[in-house]
């Protein structure tokens, strides 16, 4: 993993924020390609918040993206650009929760501080039978517990990320975990009582909605019709071509686009968010002006310089191929 050849505290921040909710396969080419284009904290700090999250275009969670920024200002300010070294001031950040400081505390700085995510929690409940449900606080106590008596003081950051690594690669969230591969089956629980498949407790699923859309890519010439969204909600200060809800045909969207000349479906796509499914039918109409309330890009631009969602993406790709 790239930031592990250098676990500078800059490093394992970027990376630990963009380890969460994503797979550690997906962030090492997006981890690569955001330090070479903000190299240290001070190059984030006095990058636009649309240069960072074009960087992050593609990770989800753009939440993510917006709090490193406002952090990274904020540590040039007020720390002089270095982030602090220990739990209790990491974790006064905007942003850093206490998975996050202890992981950077421990990492970069060999502090003796807990790193608990939900791959620990999964390592440590399995190795000591541990059914109860994991979201309680007294679970998490008796986590901590455990995880703290068996600490390395000596190399912390190794063994908080050996127990991740574990979490991750062998004591898999989804499937079953490959026990014969694990350095601690013998010590295990859950395996030696076949457990393993009840430890952890599964969580209920989520009831996630189906919403139809209908997307419509304004092309002008070789240009197409963007705008910024807002800067709260889903999606906040991304751009967007025009979509609205339901699945429209093509008479409501000759009515809706007044200076339409000609349309043409694109491919259907489906995108899938947390809690949320598009499933969305797409066009493309040519327009014979610029409506100014739009902001009209060529294929570059599109490509190079604004951050587009990935539910739009398609759509997109669909028409400048055409």
């Amino acid at each position: 993993m790239p930031w592990r050849d250098q676990p500078t505290p800059y490093y394992v921040w970027i990376s630990e924020i963009m380890a969460q909710q994503t797979r550690i396969d997906t962030v090492m080419g997006y981890f690569e390609r955001f330090i070479q284009t903000f190299p240290t904290i001070e190059a984030l700090a006095n990058a636009s918040e649309e240069d960072v999250l074009k960087q992050w275009q593609g990770l989800g969670y753009y939440s993510r993206a917006r709090n490193i920024h406002t952090l990274a200002q904020i540590i040039m300010k007020e720390y002089q650009g270095e982030l602090p070294q220990t739990y209790d001031e990491l974790l006064t950040l905007p942003g850093i929760g206490p998975y996050t400081a202890g992981a950077i505390s421990s990492i970069a700085f060999g502090q003796t501080a807990l790193a608990i995510d939900g791959n620990v929690n999964r390592v440590i409940a399995r190795l000591y039978g541990i059914a109860d449900d994991l979201s309680t606080r007294s679970s998490q106590r008796v986590i901590e517990e455990r995880v703290r008596a068996i600490m390395s003081k000596q190399r912390p950051g190794d063994f908080n990320q050996g127990l991740m690594e574990i979490g991750a690669l062998v004591c898999i969230p989804n499937g079953a975990p490959k026990c014969s591969e694990c350095p601690l089956q013998e010590d295990c629980v859950a395996f030696r009582k076949q457990l393993t498949d009840v430890i952890p407790r599964k969580k209920k699923k989520m009831t996630v909605k189906v919403e139809p859309r209908t997307v419509i890519v304004m092309r002008f010439g070789q240009e197409i019709a963007i705008r910024k969204r807002p800067n709260k909600g889903l999606l906040a200060s991304m751009y967007e071509v025009l979509h609205v809800e339901g699945h429209w045909d093509v008479e409501d969207i000759v009515q809706f686009v007044p200076t339409l000349m000609t349309i043409y479906p694109l491919l259907d796509h489906q995108h899938v968010y947390s809690h949320l499914i598009w499933q969305m039918k797409g066009y493309v109409v040519d327009v014979k002006e610029k409506d100014p309330t739009w902001i009209w890009v060529n294929q570059e631009e599109v490509i190079n310089r604004y951050a587009i969602p990935n539910a739009f993406q398609p759509f997109i790709e669909n028409v400048l191929e055409k």
